[in-house]
C-alpha cells in the first residue's frame, strides 16, 4: 500500500484522467458513453472518480481499494467452493473451500491484479463476478427472488467493470450440471437475463477491439490462445518471470515450437475434460469453467501495436476453475492418507504451511514490483530486454522525471531494434525539440516515414503531424504546417485528433467552411469532446448555419454550462432564429 502510481497505464486511466479528476455530471456521462481508450469500464471508471474526489490523488487508498476487493473475492470463492463441494458430498468440504481460497488470495500470478491501480477493472469485475455466482447459489438454494435479481444486478456490474466475465451464464449452466440440476426449458429461462446482459456488453466491447481482432489471422489467434492458456498453468505450478509484458514476436510464426506444442497440450487438456463428462465429473467442471472464462482475453493479444500471448492480470476469474479442481482432488487424497499413516499429519501439515508461506512471500517480492513506473519497467526489461514497448514506456517514465539523455538512451535501443515504430520516433523528438535542437525536425519525418508494415496506425502515432506542422509554423512557412496537418487526416481518417487539429488551423486562417467541414467530422468520431463542439458552434455561425450552431451550443451547455461563454452565444443565437423566423 505504499506504492506510488506507476507511468504505464495508470496515468492514462486516474491521474491524467480528466473524467477522473472531475467529478461532474458531464464526467459521469462521459465514463458510460465512452472507451477508455478502447475498454468500456464505466463502473471501474465510477470507481475512481469516487476515490479522486473523496481522498484526492492518493494511491495509498487506491491501492487499499484493490487489496479490500481482492480480499472480498477470497471470501467469495471460499463460500462458492464450500456451496459446490456440499453439493457432491459432505465429506472435507470445509478443507477444499479454504484451500481453494487460500491459494487464491496468495498465488503471485494474482499479484498484477491486485498491485496495480490500472488493472481495477480486472479484479472489480472478477470481485462482482464471484459475487454474482454465490449469490446465484444462494438463489438455487432458497429460490428467492431477491437472491435472483441481486445476481443479475451483481453481474451487470461486473461486465460494466470489464466485460471479461461475460461468459458467467455458462458458467452457471455447469453448476447447475455439476449440482445435479436438471437442464432444460425453464433452467434456460432463468439465464436468459444472464444471457441478454451477455450480448448487450459484448457488443458494446468488440466495437472497441475491431482493430485488434482485424490485424490477426483466425490461425494465429488460436495459437496465441493456447500458448497463454499454457502459460497460465505453467506459472501457476512455477510463478517465476512474472511480469507486466509477455510479448509476441511478430509476423508470428506459425509452426514455431514455441505456439504448436502449446496447442497439443491443450488439446490433450480439453480431451481429459471431455473424457470427465458423462459422470459430472470435477475434472470437466473445472477445466471448462477455467477456459470459458479465458475466451474474452483471446481478442486482446493486439495491444497498443504490440503482440502479446499474455497478461497475468487476465486470469484472475478463471483461475478459480484450476484452484478449485486441484483442492478437490488432492485435498481428501492427502486427509486420507495422514489419516491412516498417523506420523505423516505433521510434516503435511508444515508442507502446507511452507507452501502458503512462500507463495506469500513470492506475491510480496512481485508486488514490490509495483513500487514506481521505473522499478515495474526495468523489471519487465531484465525479463524480456527486446521489449520495444516497455523500453518506449521506460524512457517516456524518464522524460516526465526531466531525465532526458536517459530517455534518449531507452529510444535510441527501441529503434535499433526496430526501426519502423512512430511513436518511438516523435518521443525522441520531443526531447530534440525540448533541448532545443534542430534534429527534431527529422525524428518527427522519421516517425512519418516509419509506418508499420503489417498495420494501421494509432492515433497516438500521428502526433508526429502535428509538432511538425508547429515547427513549420514557428519558421513563419505557413502553408507546410497546414500540408501536414492535412496529411495527419489522410493517414488516420476515422481518428478525432487529426480532424479537430486541422479545424483549428482552418479556424485560425479565417477558413470557416474547411473548419466547419472538419469539426464535423471531429465531432462524429467522439461526440462528447466539449471543445470540438463548441468550435463548430462557431464556424457553423460563421457560415450562416444558424440552427447546426444552436444545436451544437446546447449540446456544450449540458455537457458543461460554464464553459466559455457557451450559454450566453446560445441565447444570443436563439434570439436571432427567432427574429428570422
Amino acid at each position: 500500500m505504499g506504492n506510488d502510481f506507476v507511468t504505464y497505464d495508470d496515468d492514462l486511466l486516474v491521474y491524467q484522467n480528466p473524467n477522473v479528476l472531475s467529478f461532474t455530471p458531464h464526467t459521469i456521462a462521459a465514463v458510460f458513453t465512452t472507451y477508455d481508450p478502447e475498454l468500456y469500464v464505466p463502473i471501474t471508471l465510477v470507481s475512481y472518480q469516487i476515490e479522486r474526489v473523496l481522498f484526492g490523488l492518493n494511491p495509498f487508498i487506491f491501492h487499499l481499494t484493490n487489496i479490500l476487493l481482492h480480499i472480498g473475492s477470497a471470501l467469495l470463492v471460499f463460500w462458492i467452493a464450500l456451496k459446490l463441494v456440499l453439493h457432491r458430498s459432505q465429506q472435507y468440504a470445509f478443507e477444499i473451500a479454504l484451500t481453494t481460497s487460500v491459494l487464491f488470495a496468495l498465488h503471485p500470478i494474482n499479484t498484477e491484479a491486485v498491485a496495480w491501480i490500472a488493472a481495477r477493472k480486472d479484479i472489480l469485475s472478477g470481485f462482482f463476478f464471484f459475487a454474482s455466482f454465490a449469490l446465484y447459489l444462494k438463489f438455487s438454494e432458497s429460490c428467492k427472488r431477491r437472491d435472483y435479481i441481486m445476481s443479475i444486478i451483481a453481474f451487470a456490474l461486473a461486465l460494466g467493470s470489464k466485460v471479461s466475465v461475460v461468459f458467467l451464464p455458462f458458467v452457471l449452466l455447469l453448476t447447475d450440471w455439476f449440482t445435479g440440476k436438471e437442464l432444460n426449458l425453464k433452467n434456460l429461462k432463468e439465464k436468459s437475463p444472464f444471457f441478454l446482459l451477455s450480448l448487450i456488453f459484448g457488443l458494446i466491447a468488440l466495437l472497441g477491439k475491431q482493430a485488434q481482432i482485424a490485424v490477426l489471422t483466425l490461425v494465429e489467434q488460436i495459437l496465441l490462445s493456447a500458448k497463454g492458456v499454457s502459460f497460465y498453468l505453467w506459472k501457476l505450478v512455477w510463478p517465476t518471470e512474472l511480469s507486466i509484458f509477455h510479448p509476441q514476436s511478430y509476423p508470428i510464426n506459425t509452426i514455431g515450437l514455441d505456439l504448436i506444442v502449446p496447442l497439443i497440450l491443450i488439446t490433450f487438456l480439453v480431451v481429459i475434460a471431455l473424457v470427465s463428462l458423462k459422470r459430472r465429473g470435477v475434472i470437466f467442471f473445472s477445466i471448462s469453467t477455467f477456459l470459458l472464462m479465458l475466451v474474452p482475453t483471446f481478442a486482446t493479444f493486439w495491444k497498443n501495436g504490440f503482440v502479446y500471448f499474455a497478461s497475468e492480470r487476465y486470469a484472475y476469474s478463471a483461475l478459480f476453475g484450476i484452484f478449485f479442481l486441484l483442492s478437490f482432488v488432492f485435498i481428501p487424497t492427502i486427509i486420507r492418507l495422514t489419516e491412516k499413516r498417523k506420523w505423516m499429519e505433521v510434516p503435511v501439515k508444515a508442507g502446507g504451511l511452507l507452501i502458503g508461506l512462500f507463495l506469500a512471500f513470492l506475491s510480496i517480492v512481485q508486488a514490490d514490483t509495483f513500487k514506481n513506473g521505473e522499478i515495474l519497467l526495468r523489471h519487465a526489461l531484465a525479463f524480456n530486454p527486446d521489449s520495444t514497448h516497455a523500453l518506449n514506456n521506460l524512457g517516456t517514465t524518464l522524460y516526465q522525471n526531466d531525465r532526458l539523455d536517459e530517455a534518449l538512451e531507452m529510444y535510441d535501443k527501441a529503434l535499433a531494434i526496430d526501426p519502423l515504430l512512430p511513436q518511438v520516433h516523435t518521443n525522441r523528438g520531443l526531447i530534440l525539440l525540448k533541448q532545443g535542437k534542430i534534429e527534431a525536425d527529422e525524428a518527427f519525418r522519421k516517425a512519418i516515414s516509419s509506418t508499420p508494415l503489417y498495420r494501421d496506425l494509432l492515433e497516438d502515432e500521428l502526433q508526429c503531424y502535428f509538432f511538425l506542422s508547429e515547427i513549420m509554423l514557428e519558421r513563419g512557412n505557413s502553408s507546410e504546417a497546414t500540408r501536414f496537418l492535412k496529411q495527419a487526416t489522410e493517414a488516420g481518417p476515422n481518428y478525432f485528433s487529426p480532424h479537430y487539429n486541422l479545424g483549428i488551423r482552418y479556424q485560425g486562417l479565417r477558413q470557416s467552411e474547411k473548419a466547419y467541414e472538419e469539426f464535423v467530422k471531429a465531432a462524429a468520431i467522439n461526440s462528447r469532446d466539449i471543445d470540438a463542439n463548441y468550435r463548430l458552434a462557431a464556424v457553423a455561425a460563421e457560415t450562416g448555419r444558424l440552427q447546426e450552431s444552436v444545436d451544437a451550443l446546447k449540446k456544450v451547455v449540458r455537457m458543461d454550462s460554464g464553459y466559455g461563454k457557451s450559454k450566453e452565444h446560445l441565447e444570443n443565437l436563439e434570439k436571432v432564429l427567432e427574429q428570422t423566423q
